[in-house]
Formats: C-alpha cells, structure tokens, sequence
C-alpha cells in the first residue's frame, strides 16, 4: 500500500475480522480470561453432550442446510475443536440456502454464519434481554423468559443442548446481517470512485495476540483461530471517524461518480502548483532586507516537487481527494448534529460538524474546517432511500453541496508578522481591553523612532489558490492612519516581482483610517487573486506590507505629522474568499 506522506494524523484505528486459516492444524487451547466457558462439557459419551456441536449440527436433519453451508466454508473442524462456542442454527426453510451458498466462502463466513456464532456460553435461563456478540462483531438481542426465547426476534425452537464444546439453539429463522457503514463504502452500486479511494488506503495485518496458537509447522507458527485487523488509515487518520465501529452511529454522505466527478473538479484548482515557485527569503536577514540593502538577494527559487518529494500532480490530486472525504461523515451521537439529523434544527442554523472536526490555528494562518453550514441541503442530494446500516445510516448523494469556503478555499487570518523593519524601531504585543474589563483581542504595536515611516510584513502561508479580499484589522490611536499595503503573490507560472525595482500590487495607496482611540476595526484595503496554491509550501510563501505614509519628510510633512499618528497597531490581517464575501453581502 502506498503511503500518501501528506497525511499528517495522530489517531489509531483497529477492526477485528475472525476468521480460519486454511489448513491450520486445530489444538487444545484455552482462552485468555475465560477458561471456565471454555472447558468442554464432559458428559455421557451416548448422549448429545458427548457429542461436538458439529456432530450435533450434522446429526439433525432439520439442520441440514445448515450444515451443507457450514461445511462449504470450512466450519466442520473448526466446530470439532476444543473452542467453546454458542450457536444458534436456523432450521431448514428459514433461510435461502441456495442463494447463500452461492457465494464464496469470506461472504458466506463474515455475512451468514458468523452472525449465529458466539464465543462462550450463552444459556436460556430465567429473564434474559441482552446483545450477544457474534464473531463478526454484530451485535443480536436474546431475550425472553422462563421457556419461550428469541433471538435477534427469531424463536429459538430448542435451546441449552449441551456439546461437548459449548450450547446448540435452533431458531426458526435466521440472524440478517447488516453493513456497517464501512463496509457499504464497498457495497453500494454506483460509487465506485469514493469506495475506490478507501480501498486504496485499507491493509490487514495478522493480531498474533490476540490469535489462538496451534502447532509450529516448519518452524513456522501456525494458528488455529486467527484475527486479522483490517487497517484503513484514510478512515481514521483524515476523517477522525471509526466506521467499522459496531458501537459508534455516523451517517455518511456516499457521491455517486458522477457526483465525485464534478466535486473535484470543483475542489482542484484550488491546488494548483507551479513547477517552481520563486519567493523572497526574509527570515534570512531581515534587517538589510528591509532597509533596502540588496532585496534581490534574497529572492530564491524551488522546485515544488523537490519541496514535497512528489509530483504536483500527486500532491494536487491527493489533498483534493483529502478536502471531499474529511467531510461527507458525522457522528450521529455528536450533540452538534442532532438537531439537523431529526430534523428539529431551523434552517439556517442547520450546521453539521464532520468527523475530521479538522482546524489549523497556526501562526502563520486559522481556520476551522469540519463545521458545514448547509446541513439540510447536504441531505437534500439524497438518492433513493436512506440506508440503514448497523451502526448508522448511509446516504447516496448526487450531489456534494460544500460550500468552497468552508471546506477547500477557506478564510484565513494571519495573527503574527514577520517582523518590523529595523532595529530603530520597538515593538511589543498588547491587549485591547474593552468596556467591561474583557479582552477584546491582542495585537502588535509598533513604535517608530522619530519620524520614519513603520512597516510590517506578514507571511501568507497556506493559501489554496483563489481570490480573496484583503482587510487590514487595525486598532486605532489617538490620530487617524495614513497607510499602504502591498502583496507580492507569484503569477501562474511561480514567478514574483522583484522587490522595490519591479511594481507589484498595491492594494491602496494614501488610505486613511479614522476612529476613536484604542477601537477596533476591520478595514477592506483591496482584492488580490492568487492563481498557483502556497499550501504545504511553508515560509516560500508570499507576504503582505503594511507601511504607514505619513509624509516625514517634503512638502505636506508638517501637516501629515499633525494630522496622522505614525505608531501602527494592527490585530492582524484577513484573507477572505471574494465568493465568500459575496455570500456574507448578500445574507446580509
């Protein structure tokens, strides 16, 4: 299985699939901490005690169809063996036997016998409602009293016959099997472009400890009851989600392939790279950088795939595929997606919160992803009816409605700078208290000496690519600003300007800014497009400068002085999806 390296988790997912290794010689063996279950009954050799639950099965000819299933997927030792197990076996007619067997013996295992199979003893004794948990981790209800008991609703005709290794029932019907929602990813017709990409990241690996031994063959260890755990690392490391869990809820949205097709052609773009991406180094020597001394030496170029050791199309077809399945599942215990899953919620309100629950808050940019704001409209795509799975619901979708800016172009602010322009200049962190004594945000103040002009530089990192309107967060002073602001985003083919010798956009020129001391205030200062993807390209990103124009010097100085404070106090600087704002205009 190949390892995506983008993906950058820290969770861990186990499922457990029971099942017989072909030829593995069958040994005594007891069972970790539940020896006295799994003791074998010794009784009168001529009664059915002193039988094994396979001579009891095989023995009972209202089993029959039962035991023809069991023996074509390699039952008959593996219920000759010392193992205790409770089985419950449906009698004949109860079930299509035909249409059973004419599937291979993994289906007919995991999807038929399994669910009628228990490890240790399970009686019919006294008043009883409980969940059995057969070997393929299904969960039944035995439940009744005195003489008369069901099981998963079925009646159980005869119950307690004792074997010589566990209890027999006969049920009149048969345990139906249903999915979980993981395996429907595979199960259901049409969507083979999702379930493809799970299968991808899905591996299984041999649990030794939890196996039962037998015999060392060659000197090779063999066992005689082996569990295999089935890994898939896209589930549970991207999308937070345990969906194999047959004690977790989810419902999970599955696009069709058509509906995958125009979701990521939707999503791409927004990952595209160049093959080299230029951009000017200003953690190297910041100082001489800003005081103009040999700008072009630290503009550097990289070849993006050298950055990421893979092609850009890898990376761009990886972290699309990675924007669609973090967000088409949800945890239908989670309080924040009841109200849209009974549909109690007002529309408008109707947010649903995906299981990726994914955020970056990093210095060097915040979001919150994983919050879908549209939840009935989400569902509304559903095609044909809701399918019940055994640990949720599955959902066939024609449609996924994400909203870009909540999923794949998303708002991003920038909350630290780079740093200020030269050593003659102090700077600090400070708090903006409000009215009532709580802090309204903290934010960088930047103290000239004298009369030059303050400037500072923020590194916009991990931008998709898109266009975005820019705003400027400034916390006011005792006098009005005077300022500008400048971005240096590189062209469809990574190439920048260069610095001071080569114009590039300026996003406002001699605006001013004008509010009572100490407010806080949100200024649009412009648009910028931003054609190639900087996500994952760390600190080779572009930067944002925000420079007060107060004249020190010239004509209009002594006015500009009296007029417009020279200390900058900025909270930040917003990079908002144009789409999105246009969207915030219009429900406004």
């Amino acid at each position: 299985m190949q390892t995506n390296e983008l993906y950058l988790y820290n969770m861990k997912r186990n499922k457990y699939i029971f099942v017989a290794l072909a030829g593995a010689a069958l040994v005594v063996a007891s069972c970790t901490d539940f020896d006295d279950y799994n003791e074998a009954y010794s009784g009168d050799p001529g009664t059915t005690s002193g039988q094994t639950l396979w001579q009891n099965i095989a023995g009972n000819a209202d089993l029959s169809d039962f035991a023809s299933i069991l023996d074509k997927a390699g039952y008959r030792q593996r219920l000759q063996g010392s193992q205790f197990y409770t089985v419950w076996a449906p009698l004949n007619g109860t079930f299509d036997a035909a249409a059973i067997a004419a599937h291979d013996s993994t289906w007919i295992t995991q999807r038929f016998i399994n669910s009628h199979i228990a490890n240790f003893n399970y009686q019919a004794t006294g008043e009883l409602n409980r969940r059995v948990h057969t070997l393929n981790e299904k969960s039944f209800v035995l439940s009744g009293n005195s003489s008369a008991y069901t099981y998963d609703g079925h009646d159980m005709v005869s119950f307690n016959i004792p074997t010589s290794n566990g209890t027999l029932h006969t049920i009149d019907g048969y345990a139906e099997y249903f999915p979980n929602v993981y395996e429907y990813i595979f199960d259901v017709d049409g969507c083979d472009s999702i379930s493809s990409i799970f299968e991808h990241y899905e591996d299984s690996y041999l649990d030794e400890d939890a196996s039962v031994e037998g015999p060392i063959i060659d000197g090779k260890q063999t066992y005689s009851d082996s569990v295999m755990v089935t890994v898939n690392t896209l589930a549970v490391l991207d999308m937070g989600a345990l969906l194999d869990d047959e004690d977790s809820s989810y419902t999970m949205l599955m696009p069709t392939d058509d509906a995958y097709v125009k979701a990521y052609d939707a999503i791409s773009p927004a990952f595209n790279y160049p093959t080299n991406i230029e951009y000017y180094d200003l953690m190297t020597n910041i100082s001489n950088f800003c005081t103009g001394s040999g700008w072009n030496d630290y503009k550097k170029t990289d070849a993006t795939q050298d950055i990421f050791g893979h092609s850009n199309e890898f990376v761009r077809d990886s972290l699309t595929k990675q924007m669609i399945v973090r967000n088409i599942a949800f945890s239908e215990t989670d309080g924040y997606n009841k109200g849209v899953l009974d549909n109690s919620m007002p529309v408008g309100v109707d947010t649903l919160r995906a299981t990726s629950r994914f955020s970056d808050n990093q210095i060097s940019g915040y979001y919150d992803t994983g919050k879908l704001s549209n939840g009935y409209e989400l569902f509304s795509h559903t095609v044909g009816d809701v399918i019940e799975a055994s640990n949720g619901h599955v959902r066939i979708v024609d449609s996924l409605a994400f909203r870009p800016w909540e999923v794949w172009t998303p708002e991003r602010g920038y909350i630290g700078v780079t740093n200020y322009f030269n050593a003659t200049m102090a700077s600090s962190y400070q708090y903006l208290i409000g009215s009532d004594g709580a802090m309204l945000c903290q934010y960088f103040n930047v103290v000239p000496d004298g009369n030059s002009e303050p400037y500072v530089f923020y590194y916009l990192r991990n931008l998709p690519a898109a266009s975005y309107n820019v705003y400027v967060v400034f916390v006011s002073g005792s006098k009005p600003y005077k300022y500008s602001v400048q971005v240096n985003v590189a062209d469809e083919d990574g190439s920048v300007p260069n610095f001071g010798s080569e114009s590039y956009e300026t996003l406002t020129t001699d605006s001013t800014y004008d509010k009572a001391p100490d407010g806080l205030d949100t200024c649009f200062v412009g648009q910028v497009d931003v054609p190639v993807s900087y996500v994952g390209l760390d600190d080779r990103a572009p930067f944002l400068y925000v420079r007060s124009r107060r004249r020190t010097f010239g004509a209009g100085a002594r006015e500009d002085r009296a007029k417009y404070d020279n200390n900058l106090k900025i909270a930040g600087v917003i990079l908002r999806p144009v789409e999105y704002d246009e969207y915030l205009k219009k429900d406004e």
